[in-house]
């Protein structure tokens, strides 16, 4: 992939802009059992995004239905097959195989359902965590988190994700103010930190209160490793299982090495308190 565009806040405008037109492909096409999805809004900035930064090969982590992978499909093939040799544009990572809402659908089907003929560019990993897909997903370009989205859940995705993002990439993270909507009262904190705690560029949608954002990762991704555990630090909404955090401390050791592995268990046993009321997953 040729060098990574750089995005500024006043483009963002132009960019949904040009995503809508993408979208329009697949008006009237969303089934009535799909809901939870992200907006008309969310999906003009990630189709734009992606239209100005022309990624080879995604990931996304959180697929629920598969609208949103849908979306990310229809404008990929918009601008063209990626330049590369890869078959597979896109892979999904879930950690349920059924879709959320109805335990009847399986995770990710409105691919299949709206755009069947896309479906050799499409790949889904589900009962899986991230940090568990991703060396088999391989070096992506560009990524997208929208899965758990209570602390610390979307930063140990953005955590899986860096060992294999290319340099000066971009992460779009959904839901960065879901925990401002008064129903949630201020729980599902995980994107809103990411996201507003990044130090690194960053761009969000042109809403008065976004949604969607993307930050931008340094030439070497995991030069950020120290600002992650910095946000990583902040209080926790949920407790994750030791068992779980040991082999999230052997991947970071893996990808990260020993003085990082280090640094991410000692955050861990700080911030790892069991929490009442709250399930971790």
């Amino acid at each position: 992939m040729s060098a990574v565009p750089k995005i500024e806040q006043n483009q963002v405008s132009s960019l949904e802009n040009f995503g809508d037109h993408l979208g329009k492909s697949l008006i009237g096409k969303r089934s009535s059992w799909i809901m939870g999805q992200i907006s008309k809004r969310d999906e003009n900035f990630i189709s734009g995004i992606i239209s100005y930064l022309k990624p080879q090969k995604v990931v996304e982590v959180g697929v629920a239905s598969g609208w949103s992978s849908t979306v990310i499909l229809n404008a990929m093939s918009q601008l063209g097959a990626p330049d590369g040799k890869e078959d597979v544009w896109l892979t999904g990572v879930d950690l349920s195989p059924d879709y959320y809402l109805d335990k009847e659908i399986r995770t990710g089907a409105a691919v299949a359902e709206i755009v069947p003929d896309l479906l050799p560019h499409y790949r889904l990993k589900t009962g899986v965590f991230s940090f568990q897909a991703m060396p088999d997903v391989g070096g992506v370009d560009f990524a997208f988190i929208d899965a758990h989205h209570a602390h610390p859940w979307a930063t140990f995705d953005l955590l899986s994700v860096i060992p294999f993002m290319s340099p000066n990439s971009w992460v779009a993270l959904h839901d960065i103010n879901l925990c401002t909507v008064p129903r949630h009262q201020h729980k599902n904190r995980a994107p809103y930190y990411l996201y507003f705690l990044w130090k690194g560029p960053k761009v969000h949608s042109s809403p008065e209160t976004p949604m969607i954002g993307a930050i931008n990762l340094p030439e070497n991704p995991r030069d950020c490793f120290s600002d992650v555990i910095e946000i990583l630090s902040t209080p926790w909404e949920v407790h994750v299982p030791e068992d779980l955090l040991h082999l999230w401390v052997e991947y970071v050791v893996k990808y990260y090495g020993d003085a990082a592995g280090k640094e991410f268990m000692n955050c861990c046993a700080i911030a790892n308190k069991p929490t009442l009321g709250r399930s971790n997953a």
